[in-house]
Parts: structure tokens; sequence; C-alpha cells
């Protein structure tokens, strides 16, 4: 399940959560700031590889003042947002459709609070709980929910939950958690892949002064520009999120033990479970409910845990890592509520391949080191890529779907002040494509060069590797950009430069 099949956009769906206000709570004390943005962003990461806007189910419970914002920039995508308010909103959009949705790949995200219960039940809270009425689902029940062929019918499923499993018994208020069951039905055959953002007994850190949680920021920043694709490494991607998480306090304590844990699908040998153990002193212990409460709004200074879990069909895991930092954030329901569940802000990955983003999530993480480039000025005389010149970027070369010959992969060369954008191309015959590069902004759709068009070039490929150079001939400030590629046969139509859910394949850098 680490490897995901190739998905065209059209056989992918996705239900995106994200849970920042708790209507029921007095003076927004559970309100999580970033948690709607954070589930935003992951539906603007499926727009942008094309997903079909209807097949993207987007539930936000943003704080009342948002709401108009967060509308419009759905709107912008063309997705129908749902702004829910209780745990029935939520269920409703989980539930069967008259004919169950068919597929290649699912993805639930989910950034909200969470705790766990007894029996190692990760419970997600839902907008309507409160300290007295604590509602909530069961995150493992939905994940059987949607092996149910009536339901949905994705045989391949990858879920991204941001949310904290602090013990109950440690914050819990007066009254247990009020779960509500999904419907038990008939199973069937699915991977699912779970990557989640805290461990047992541990808080995901949310950054509430930039507006979004360390894992999904991590996570996020890694599938924007490490996946081009609707298929991500999801290896990959957990060896990205140990390495992001995996460090010290300041003070040289460990933040947090990772954890390693593989347990075999149906008919394997049985499962492992590894420890390593901590660097330094073990973290602190949780703190009473009254002691965590001024501490989960603001400066916060523990980063939270990540982990990951592949699960094989019928609830049989059979990988999991969990690496990361303890810390408070996100975690429990408690009176004074010290806010049940999400996570802290990452610092922007170098272009490396191979790299990682700096670890960050605290304030007192350091930001991420510069491009292997060096430190480069900014210049609008790009010239195109000498061999023996700077190193280039690319992303995974991937199949393109109107060319089935044809394999390319997006790339950049920062030399310099520099800037090339590359399409790598190959093809397992000669055909004639037309290759279409363009560089934007991150998370901006409009195309910042060539100004709202694309460059482009009609050429035949054949089976070596040839690279399609533009050189991006405007100075840029720095900042995070993309390069954007887009192959079709010769003589269809141009990707358009209007379309909010920009087409094609892309790498980001960070320049300078």
């Amino acid at each position: 399940m680490a490897e995901l099949s190739a998905a065209e956009p059209a056989q992918v769906h996705a239900v995106v959560v994200g849970i920042e206000h708790f209507g029921r709570v007095p003076n927004g004390n559970w309100d999580l700031a970033g948690a709607a943005a954070d589930a935003m962003r992951f539906a603007r990461w499926l727009r942008r590889r094309g997903v079909p806007a209807e097949n993207i189910t987007l539930m936000l419970a943003p704080v009342p003042a948002a709401q108009a914002a967060f509308n419009a920039e759905a709107h912008a995508l063309g997705i129908d947002v749902r702004f829910v308010v209780s745990r029935d909103h939520i269920m409703d959009g989980f539930r069967p459709r008259p004919e169950a949705p068919v597929g290649d790949l699912l993805y639930v995200y989910w950034g909200g609070h969470g705790v766990l219960d007894h029996g190692d039940r990760r419970l997600l809270l839902c907008p309507d709980a409160h300290d007295a009425d604590q509602r909530c689902i069961d995150l493992h029940q939905l994940r059987e929910y949607l092996t149910r062929p009536d339901v949905v019918q994705f045989r391949q499923q990858v879920f991204l939950v941001d949310a904290c499993a602090t013990f109950r018994e440690v914050n819990s208020g007066p009254s247990g958690p009020a779960v509500a069951a999904f419907p038990a039905g008939p199973k069937q055959a699915v991977d699912q892949f779970l990557l989640l953002a805290a461990a047992t007994g541990q808080a995901a850190l949310q950054d509430e002064a930039r507006g979004t949680g360390a894992f999904s920021d991590a996570a996020m920043t890694w599938l924007e520009e490490r996946s081009p694709g609707l298929a991500p490494d999801l290896a990959a991607l957990s060896a990205h999120l140990e390495e992001h998480f995996d460090g010290s306090g300041p003070d040289g304590s460990a933040l947090q033990t990772p954890v390693t844990m593989e347990l075999l699908a149906p008919g394997g040998r049985g499962k492992v479970v590894a420890l390593r153990p901590p660097s330094g002193p073990a973290p602190a212990a949780e703190s009473a409910p009254e002691a965590r409460a001024p501490r989960r709004r603001g400066g916060l200074v523990a980063v939270g845990v990540a982990a990951a879990v592949a699960v094989a069909a019928g609830g049989t895991v059979y990988g999991l890592m969990s690496p990361g930092k303890g810390g408070d954030g996100k975690g429990g329901s408690a009176p004074a509520a010290a806010a049940p569940g999400a996570a802290s802000p990452s610092a922007p990955p170098s272009p490396s391949p191979s790299g990682s983003a700096t670890p960050s999530g605290s304030p007192s993480a350091q930001p991420a080191a510069a491009p292997a480039s060096g430190t480069p000025a900014p210049s609008a005389q790009p010239t195109a890529v000498q061999p023996a010149g700077p190193p280039k970027v690319c992303a995974s070369a991937q199949p393109i779907a109107s060319v089935p010959e044809v394999v390319a992969a997006p790339c950049y060369v920062l030399d310099g002040g520099r800037v090339t954008m590359i399409a790598e191309v190959r093809s397992t015959r000669p055909v004639d494509v037309t290759v279409y590069l363009w560089l934007t902004a991150k998370d901006d759709p409009r195309h910042l060069f060539p100004a709202g068009g694309t460059a482009q070039q009609t050429r035949r490929v054949a089976t070596a590797r040839e690279d399609v150079l533009e050189p991006v001939g405007i100075a840029l400030p720095p900042g995070k950009y993309e390069v954007h590629m887009y192959v079709t046969p010769k003589g269809e139509p141009a990707p358009s430069p209007t379309n909010p859910a920009v087409t094609g394949r892309s790498q980001g850098f960070t320049y300078p």
C-alpha cells in the first residue's frame, strides 16, 4: 500500500474535514485557528492536480467571521463547501449516496481535536462537542465503515488525520465521550494507509499565530513540492515526517521518542515493534488540564508527533511508523478546554529531491536551509542550463494520460539568481507532443511567467531522455514558487491559464 498505483484525477475522490470552531464551548476556548485553512489547503492540492470538484466533499467548521472568505475560496476552486455545525452533519458527509462512488483512490483528510479512549480508540471531536457532551466519532470505526461496498468502492484509501491522541483520562471533563456509531455492513478487501499526527498518549501542536498545524504543514509542504501527481510515495512521505519531527528541544532533551511499528497483512509472519530510545531525558508527563490551558494558545513550546499507519482490508495493519516530538496543543477535552487536536508549522523544505524540511513546529525551531544552489540574487536575465552547472531538481516522472507512451517530470534549476523551468520527457516510441511550462507563486493559480499564459514547445520525443528548457525571464522576490508542466499530443488545445484548478504536474522550490 505504500506504493499507490497511478490514479487518473477523475478516479480520485476525497472527503476533507476541517473543524476549528466548537460553537457550544463558551468564549471560543476550544477554537483551533488554522484547522479549516489546513483542510482547504488539502482541497486546493487535489484541485491543482486535476481532481474534479464534484469528487471532493469539503466540510468546514470555521470561526463565523471567516466563513465568507472560505466560501469565496471554495467557490473559486469550483467546490461546494458544506459548513458543518454538528456531528450529524459530519456523518452525513460520509453516508452512502444513491449509488456508491467508484474509483481508484479515496483520500480522507481530518483536522480538528482528538483524544484516545480505552482500547486505543482514536476519537475525533465534532463541532457540537463540549465539555459536558463530548460528541465524536471513532476514527477506526469510520475506517471500517469505508470498507463497505455500498458506501464507497475504492480499493486504495489514504487517511491524513491531524488530531491529538492524548489519553482521555488525563484531560477529560465531567462526562465521557459520546461516540456515534456508523452502521455495520458487509466489507470488501481494501488497502488503507493512515498518517496520524500523534502517537499514543501524545498531543499534536497547533500554531494559532500562523494558523496551521505542524503535521498538516509538514505533510502538505511535502505533497506540494514532492508529489506532482495524485499517487504520492507514501513510504517517502512517512520517512520525511519521521525526519522532520525527530529532533531535540533547545535544552538538548528529546522532544519525543520516535516509534516504528509493523503489523503484517493477513497471512503475514506476525508483527514487529521497534522503539528507538530517546536521545535525552523523557518528555515531561501530561500536566493537569488547569495547568495546560494557558499554554494552549499562541506561543506553545512543544511539538506534535507524527505517526504513519498502513492498514490492509478488514482491519489488519501491515505497517506503522510514528516519528515525532511530544507536546501539547490539540489534546483532550478539558473544562478549561485544552484544545483537543492539531499540529504545528513546519519550515519550508530545501528543493533537493532527497531532502526534507527542517524540523519546526515550535517557536524555537530553526528555518530551513537555503536551496543547494547557494544564495542567489534576483535577476531578470536567466540563461539555459549548462551541463556542468547546478543540479536539476525534478519531481517523480509520471505517465501522461493523454499520451500514454510519454513519461515526463517537471524540474527546475537555480543558478545564482537565474531560474530555468524544465520538462524532462521521454517516450517508448517517437511521438510528436507539445510541452507547456509556466511558473506560479505557491498556492496561487495565476500564471506568473509567462504572464497569463504558458511557454510551449512542440517537438518529437523518443526513448532518450530529453529536457525542454524555458528560462524564467522576470525577477523574482524571495518566496515559494512552483514550476508547472503539461504535455499533450501535438495539435491538442493548450491548458487554460484562467482555470483555478491548475492542470499539469508541478515541482515547488524556494527562491532564493
